[in-house]
């Protein structure tokens, strides 16, 4: 799926649950024996009421990778502010 030992480039963002969010991030991740860890960033609507908690079930589609998704959890999450989040992702290892 993934060439390279690392991604840098937009990735979206897609939440679980009731309250499904799809927010369009940057992310700059490493591949490493099958799971995969990472940083994502970017712009999030201010009047969302998009809550994400550490450890929310997450999945990431790599825009620059056709038909390239990614299953995990948000490790870390913070607010950097009013509309711009910051978070950690990890990906447990896949089949």
């Amino acid at each position: 799926m993934i060439d390279d030992q690392e991604y840098t480039g937009p990735a979206l963002l897609t939440t679980e649950g009731e309250d499904a969010h799809m927010l369009s991030l940057e992310a700059k991740l490493t591949f490493e024996g099958g799971r995969c860890s990472g940083v994502l960033h970017g712009p999030v609507d201010s009047r969302s009421t998009i809550s994400l908690a550490e450890h929310a079930p997450v999945s990431i589609t790599l825009m620059d990778e056709p038909r390239a998704q990614l299953d995990g959890e948000v490790s870390a999450f913070m607010r950097v502010s009013a509309d711009v989040v910051k978070m950690e992702f990890r990906s447990p290892a896949s089949g």
